[in-house]
């Protein structure tokens, strides 16, 4: 009996670790890239140049972020050189993004409760969710983008 639950754990951990790409955060399940387009609002490249603090609820620190990107590639949605954006998740699946890193995003449009939670407003503004929607860091993308096709420069 102690076998076959090793091998079955065996198995369900070699199995996890195939449906993930290398980007993907541990405890999250990897989907392929036209998975996640077709359920974003935007989809784009770039490099993060600024992370402001975001005023939120006492819970919510360190679950929110700011973040503030220059765009080289867009593949959905309306995006320009610069995008302003959120990372921000209820559960511990945060995905924190740094200065500095360049991403293929993944984003959605801000639901009225991430409204409520980050004092948005009725402005439109994106939010990278929980496993970070399947955003990517690169260099770990390649597959991804190839998935995606050659996108456009931004307007």
């Amino acid at each position: 009996m102690r076998h076959a639950v090793a091998a079955a754990l065996a198995l369900s951990v070699t199995v996890s670790a195939q449906n993930q790409t290398p980007a993907t955060p541990a405890g999250c399940i990897g989907v392929p890239p036209a998975v996640r387009a077709a359920t974003a609002a935007v989809v784009f490249s770039g490099t993060v140049i600024r992370l402001t603090p975001v005023d939120v609820p006492e819970w919510a620190r360190g679950l929110a972020q700011a973040i503030t990107l220059t765009v080289d590639r867009t593949w959905k949605g309306d995006v320009g050189r610069e995008i302003d954006l959120y990372s921000f998740t209820r559960t511990p699946e945060h995905y924190a993004l740094r200065i500095g890193g360049r991403y293929l995003v993944f984003a959605h449009a801000a639901t009225d409760q991430e409204r409520t939670d980050l004092n948005l407003g009725r402005r439109i503004a994106f939010v990278i969710g929980q496993c970070g929607d399947g955003t990517t860091e690169f260099p770990i993308a390649p597959r991804d983008l190839a998935a995606l096709g050659p996108g456009e420069v931004p307007r």
